[in-house]
């Protein structure tokens, strides 16, 4: 029984399991020892009626979820991250079991250093998991897209011993699949990656037939896709919620051609994978993701070469150039090269595979080269785990830091004498830390300050106001507007007069609004 060989797999290598899950829960200390509430998590942790933006955009198994786990879709700090951390960790135990885990000898080293990379990447976990509201629900789409994996490689089996007629495994494949997606449509990603790797791994045991493996993963897929499709409708339907949620992630429309837009999206492939630094953008701990490449590209030379069976090598080369590509293939889909770690859930593969596979080879070559490779890898794995506590440790400061702004304000509103339960707060303009950190990224860190957001979102602004115990009457549009024509001559806080009270509102002034401030606050 297939299941009971999973099970015998993880009784035999538990000791390197165990070792593995420590390293990822190392890489993730700081966040669990220091919670703190990042955007949108003020929206959720003190939601007093049901959390529904999960149907908005098109997520309604998240929403699934957290009727059966949650109260009104509230996120239960530290909590929610050990569950985030677990599932990631399981769905790597997963993909490593479809890969390898049923080879005779399975070095421990190479296994550990796949696990232990797969869950400690920076720039995906970082910005991935510290969306505690929800992150463990995404994780368990990334179980489950494993399994629809795992399952895909059940029926290959089946068809190739001659039972096509079995297809329990492809249904299972296409239900999983459908379910990873309704948590986070860019799990397509993953399960596209994880094939492709998958489909490599039978070309060097010596299946060439890759064409039909290739059309059972597209129908899944795409099975998977219609069916997702047509299950949100529904869904929007009976809610009656629906926004053009996607459009703003699509970017075919606003290059100056369909060709240049492609040559961008693919280019922002090299851009990541090799951490390229463009207009001060750069990717966060993006050092480790180049090496990893770099691995993956080494060992992917070095089959290559060694590879002399007829017909392998165009294969090879094909599966491994589509492996580098994989992990970017919604970007490249949508047309945009707006890079968000959260959405490159499969970039983690490139490195955790590249890292087993060159541990394996070195195994068999002079044991120097093995203690050097090993030794690469070893610190590779610090760097991760040193990165992501980094990034979390300042995300608190800059959460102290939001706290600390909030109170402050709040007591010099209480100390003018002004009763912010019967007049409205506003607040314009945004309110900049003194300083921006490397170790931060488009959401983590000083970026994503909740009074700076948005050059100041004054709904965000009320609503974590409100989880320091702040209840803040809500302003209407008429009244801020009405806001901002009263603070010509006022001063910025905290200097006196900053904060003044008008007929309808209290105003607290933080600077000149801008574009984006009027496109939060007044639309």
């Amino acid at each position: 029984m297939k299941n009971t060989q999973f099970y015998y797999f993880c009784r035999r290598y538990k000791n390197i399991l165990i070792l593995a899950a420590g390293l990822s829960f190392l890489a993730f200390l700081t966040m669990l020892i220091y919670p703190s509430l990042n955007i949108d998590e003020e929206m959720s942790i003190f939601a007093d009626k049901i959390y529904t933006p999960w149907i908005v955009q098109g997520r309604y198994g998240i929403q699934f979820i957290n009727k059966i786990f949650t109260i009104n879709g509230r996120m239960v700090p530290i909590l929610w991250d050990i569950f985030s951390i677990v599932f990631w960790y399981a769905s790597g135990v997963i993909i490593f079991y479809t890969f390898y885990g049923e080879k005779e000898k399975i070095s421990g080293f190479a296994m550990f250093a796949f696990l232990a990379f797969y869950a400690s990447v920076p720039f995906v976990e970082g910005e991935s998991l510290s969306f505690s509201m929800m992150s463990p629900q995404e994780c368990i789409g990334m179980v489950c897209t494993a399994l629809a994996v795992l399952f895909t490689k059940y029926y290959l089996e089946a068809c190739d011993k001659g039972r096509r007629n079995d297809k329990k495994f492809l249904y299972l494949a296409v239900l999983f699949l459908f379910f990873g997606m309704t948590t986070y449509q860019a799990l397509i990603t993953l399960y596209v990656t994880v094939f492709v790797v998958y489909c490599l791994q039978r070309v060097l045991n010596g299946k060439l037939e890759i064409l039909k493996p290739i059309i059972c993963g597209a129908v899944i897929s795409i099975v998977a896709l219609i069916l997702y499709y047509i299950v949100n409708k529904l869904v929007v339907l009976m809610s009656g919620l629906s926004m053009d949620y996607v459009d703003s992630y699509i970017g075919w429309m606003d290059g100056d051609s369909i060709l240049k837009t492609l040559f961008m999206a693919v280019a922002n492939v090299a851009r990541v994978e090799f951490a390229i630094k463009i207009q001060d953008v750069s990717i966060y701990s993006g050092y480790v993701i180049r090496a990893a490449s770099v691995l993956f590209i080494l060992w992917s030379i070095y089959i290559f070469a060694k590879t002399k069976e007829k017909g392998s090598r165009p294969r090879i080369l094909f599966l491994t150039v589509m492996t580098m590509f994989a992990p970017f293939s919604l970007y490249i889909a949508m047309g945009t090269y707006k890079t968000q770690g959260r959405m490159l859930l499969a970039l983690p593969l490139i490195g955790a595979v590249a890292f087993y596979q060159i541990v394996t080879a070195v195994g068999e070559q002079r044991k120097s080269l093995k203690i050097i490779i090993v030794c690469l890898i070893c610190y590779l794995l610090f760097l991760n785990v040193r990165d992501l506590n980094t990034i979390n440790y300042y995300n608190y400061l800059r959460y102290e830091h939001d706290r600390q702004i909030a109170n402050q304000i709040m007591f010099d509103i209480k100390r003018a004498g002004y009763d912010y339960h019967k007049k409205s707060l506003v607040f314009v303009g945004a309110y900049k830390m003194d300083f921006e950190s490397e170790a931060s990224s488009s959401t983590l860190g000083a970026k994503g300050s909740f009074w700076s957001w948005d050059d100041g979102n004054i709904k965000r602004m009320r609503k974590f106001l409100k989880t320091e115990g702040y209840e803040v009457k809500e302003a209407s549009r008429r009244e801020i507007r009405q806001a901002v024509k009263h603070t010509k001559g006022m001063k910025k806080w905290p200097m006196e007069g900053s904060i003044q009270e008008t007929k309808n509102s209290i105003i607290v002034y933080f600077s000149a609004p801008g574009k984006k401030w009027y496109q939060a606050n007044t639309r």
